[in-house]
């Protein structure tokens, strides 16, 4: 942590042995084995065993037989992810390593939405692929994530509820008793 010139604002910078998108990778790693042992502490089972359903949703463009192989290999593709953004913490800085770990959560994402409609998981994999660009144009499109998904969230809620009922306390207290 580092205090920038003049003003009160702090700025997180990374580790001087560490590349810019290693970094990511490292705290999206970190992100990800605390959301697993959380749900394996209150579950008592894996995130993988969690996310099966009688129904599995598909995109259009995708097969009946890919989302079947997909499925059938869920366990893997779910420990691939892990892997993966341990790879990139430590090479984040090839490019191929990028792209392979951008399309290891794009499986990962595709499996678990699939089961379970969550659509929590969307800023991990558009900024999965906002890592594949150079360091300077990859932080540049990781904010466009994050502002498209809280900025899109909070329309979407308003348009549905409606703005004045998203305001109020009752909404909120549902979506955090639910999830």
């Amino acid at each position: 942590l580092a205090w920038r010139g003049r003003s009160a604002s702090l700025v997180i910078d990374s580790p001087p042995f560490m590349h810019a998108h290693a970094s990511w990778y490292a705290l999206q790693l970190s992100a990800v084995l605390l959301w697993w042992a959380l749900i394996k502490r209150k579950t008592g089972k894996h995130l993988y065993s969690l996310c099966s359903s009688s129904v599995i949703t598909r995109p259009s463009w995708l097969s009946r037989e890919a989302l079947t192989l997909l499925v059938s290999h869920k366990r893997q593709i779910f420990l691939a992810l892990p892997a993966a953004l341990a790879a990139g913490a430590f090479a984040g800085q090839h490019a191929p390593v990028r792209l392979l770990i951008a399309l290891v959560v794009s499986l990962y994402h595709l499996s678990e939405s699939s089961h379970t409609n969550r659509h929590g998981e969307y800023p991990v994999l558009y900024t999965a692929w906002a890592m594949v660009l150079p360091a300077s144009f990859a932080h540049a499109a990781s904010m466009g994530v994050a502002i498209h998904f809280v900025l899109s969230c909070g329309i979407a809620k308003c348009m549905v509820g409606g703005p004045r009922a998203w305001v109020f306390g009752g909404t909120m207290r549902t979506y955090l008793e639910v999830y």
